[in-house]
């Protein structure tokens, strides 16, 4: 191929330089063989000038691209170009400029408006120095670039097919030092592939005594550059189980290293079958073994002598197979007996190459797939005097083949037989396929929902939220999931989760996306209702907690704008810490009635305008317990009565009632702690006047982890000293 692009470029030089030379095309010998040369060359020769306007294009173009050779000359070379490929022509015309002569590849519009890959090779014509134009041919290589494209997918596909085959794979290096194993690796032996790369067999106790020499056997081997197997050892798994094996490895070269690539099957079935299975795995191992290639050379009337073990093959003793054309044609199997007789008849006539797959039938009843060749030999009147040719045994690729389109139906089956929506799109977001669930749901035929890209019944307040959610998960080969509504038949929308899975290739590029959508909607409703729920029930909490404040500021006004204080506080210090709205909803209840258990101590001692006794004192430090008494069974998204209940401990045990410590304590008490003795010392009382707000903190900063908890005093601290919170 370098050849003969090499020595296509050789002609365009002379072309062009003929076509430069005007006294030359004055001849009419010259002019003829310029245009027999250039209407014979299938690829396109053109020349440029220095700005990159086409002067010349060969006819050729026509078959290339549809156009005529006067339809381009005279425009920019680049107007036909693929508009994502201008900036790499431009560097590439830009390096002509310089006279660097190299090839490019690029799309081209053809006539209809389909693209074409090209690939130009050309030369710069340089004058003094100077960049006067470029003369170039154009090849067409859309063709190759499918076949590449095919190749790679092809390549994709046989790594998915190593990564999840029936076999254990793995590859070492020659000493013995775990390089990859697939799925089935980490089902046999139990050990992740993360325990194993890097690691040496050897290190991982993973071979009994026994199997050690065998081995050390295998292993030199490898060091040696041999394959070796199947052979059977034994494993250990990351259990302890022990594992029957059966072991083949081979060395490829790899960077200049011998690097092992070995296949190990689990035969403990096997190994556990009985003796008359065993002797039926050996009768068809044998036969396995035999059925190799067999040449034959046929005298075109009846003998035919095999070469090879037809007798093996064909499951006859030694020279008991019957060497003629009928015994032969006796062992094809009776539906492909006449195809291959009317293949081997026109090819010894002349008409057609004798190559054809039959299957035969063997002396046990036994039917195996053949792949047949010959070629008659014949004498110089040109009759056939005798054909020879090759038999090769194709069963097993034909059983893999069959295997292959019944796996691939059932597939199919059951994407159409699942209750979900299965779908598959391109790397744009172009439809490909669809399941019978997406037709029947959304009313759409097949034709209508193939190829239109994002023209899918979304409800119109979701289609952006789901084209934002494709462009990320396209943007980071992530996991495509929505929560979104689709349009039934019928007009009515219904809540669908839709989740994809990108199918990338070896670089790390999307080729196609796989997913799945499935009805939500009963769930979604089933949300709603208990969102409902849940706003009744909140409701219906607030309404209680009214009840309960109404009732406390009406018995005591200074409890009434202590707690109000007290909770403003609590709430200020919840969100400082960065507590999560809900609990500081909770808190917010909480605080409003924290010393609703006030309710049961006589209004004299709550007013008192002297000094408590003890006695007096010990009454009033009942009202945590009372309050725990009167809201422990009212029901309440949140710890209400506990709250209430803990708001006097402190976190060395010295508070009340129950002389909780440390972690004991609900987060929410520990707050309502701080925010409680903030307000109670710098508001006045009836029987002492405020203490101030500077006692207050120099009480919270001094006993910050004794009393009160660190977190929590922190954020008080802040509150107050560096945001300048004021107590309303």
């Amino acid at each position: 191929m370098k050849d003969d692009r090499k020595t296509k470029q050789r002609l365009i030089d002379e072309l062009m330089e003929l076509r430069s030379q005007n006294a030359a095309l004055e001849k009419p010998e010259s002019a003829e063989k310029y245009r027999g040369l250039v209407e014979n060359i299938k690829d396109v020769i053109y020349e440029l000038d220095s700005q990159g306007v086409v002067l010349y294009i060969s006819p050729a173009v026509r078959d290339m691209l549809g156009f005529d050779s006067t339809e381009i000359i005279g425009k920019n070379f680049t107007e036909l170009a693929y508009k994502d490929d201008l900036s790499r022509l431009e560097e590439w015309f830009s390096g002509l400029r310089k006279g660097q002569e190299f090839p490019s590849e690029y799309r081209v519009s053809d006539k209809s408006g389909q693209l074409r890959w090209a690939q130009t090779r050309v030369r710069p014509i340089m004058e003094n120095n100077q960049f006067r134009g470029a003369r170039g041919i154009l090849i067409d290589i859309t063709e190759q670039k499918r076949v590449e494209e095919a190749l790679r997918e092809s390549e994709e596909l046989f790594r998915s097919y190593l990564e999840y085959a029936p076999d254990a794979v793995y590859m070492s290096d020659a000493k013995g030092n775990f390089l990859y194993g697939n799925r089935k690796c980490e089902a046999i032996i139990g050990y992740k592939r993360e325990e194993l790369i890097g690691k040496n067999f050897l290190e991982l106790n993973i071979l009994p005594e026994k199997s050690l020499n065998k081995a050390a056997q295998l292993l030199q081997a490898n060091i040696e550059g041999k394959s070796t197997g199947p052979d059977e050892i034994e494993l250990i798994s990351k259990e302890g189980r022990l594992i029957p094996v059966e072991i083949s490895t081979s060395v490829v070269q790899r960077a200049g290293e011998g690097i092992v690539l070995a296949f190990v099957r689990d035969i403990t079935d096997r190994k556990r079958s009985d003796e008359k299975l065993r002797a039926s795995e050996e009768r068809f191992r044998t036969a396995a073994e035999n059925l190799t290639d067999v040449v034959y050379d046929w005298d075109i009337k009846e003998k035919i002598d095999w070469h090879g073990d037809i007798d093996g093959v064909m499951g006859y003793p030694p020279g008991g197979f019957p060497r003629t054309i009928k015994a032969w044609a006796a062992t094809i199997h009776p539906e492909d007996k006449d195809r291959v007789m009317a293949a081997l008849e026109d090819h010894v006539k002349g008409v057609a190459p004798f190559v054809i797959e039959y299957r035969v039938v063997r002396k046990d009843g036994e039917s195996r797939w053949w792949s047949a060749r010959g070629t008659a030999l014949r004498d110089d009147r040109g009759e056939p005097y005798k054909m020879i040719g090759s038999i090769t045994d194709i069963t097993e690729r034909k059983q893999s083949e069959d295997a292959l389109r019944k796996s691939e139906e059932e597939f199919r089956l059951l994407a159409e037989s699942m209750p979900q929506i299965v779908w598959v799109t391109r790397k744009d977001g172009w439809n490909i396929y669809f399941n019978q669930q997406w037709v029947d749901y959304t009313g759409l035929t097949l034709e209508e929902s193939y190829g239109h890209g994002w023209n899918i019944p979304f409800h119109p307040d979701d289609q952006q939220r789901a084209l934002s959610a494709w462009e990320n998960a396209t943007k980071n080969n992530d996991i495509y999931s929505l929560e979104c509504r689709l349009r039934r038949a019928d007009g009515v929308y219904h809540w669908w989760l839709v989740r994809g899975v990108p199918l990338l290739d070896e670089t790390g590029e999307i080729i196609k996306w796989f997913g799945t959508c499935t009805d939500i909607d009963d769930i979604k409703n089933a949300e709603k209702r208990l969102q409902d729920t849940l706003d009744s029930l909140r409701r219906a909490v607030g309404t209680t907690i009214q009840v309960m404040v109404s009732a406390v500021e009406a018995r005591d006004p200074y409890t009434s704008g202590h707690q109000l204080r007290s909770t403003d506080l609590a709430r200020a210090i919840a969100t400082e810490m960065g507590l999560p709205q809900e609990k500081i909803e909770g808190l917010r209840m909480a605080g409003s009635i924290h010393d609703i258990g006030k309710l049961s101590i006589p209004a004299e001692l709550l007013s008192k305008p002297t000094k408590l006794t003890n006695i007096e004192f010990s009454l009033i430090k009942e009202h945590a317990r009372m309050g725990y008494e009167m809201l422990k069974d009212v029901e309440s998204p949140w710890p209400l009565a506990q709250i209430v209940y803990q708001h006097h401990e402190r976190m060395d045990g010295s508070g009340y009632p129950r002389n909780l410590k440390g972690d004991e304590i609900l987060l929410e008490a520990r707050i309502m702690a701080v925010a409680d003795v903030v307000e109670a010392m710098a508001s006045h009382r009836p029987y002492r006047p405020s203490l101030g707000l500077d006692k207050a903190l120099e009480e919270i900063e001094k006993n910050r982890g004794i009393f009160y908890d660190n977190a929590v005093a922190d954020a008080c601290l802040r509150l107050f000293r560096d945001k300048r919170y004021q107590l309303q």
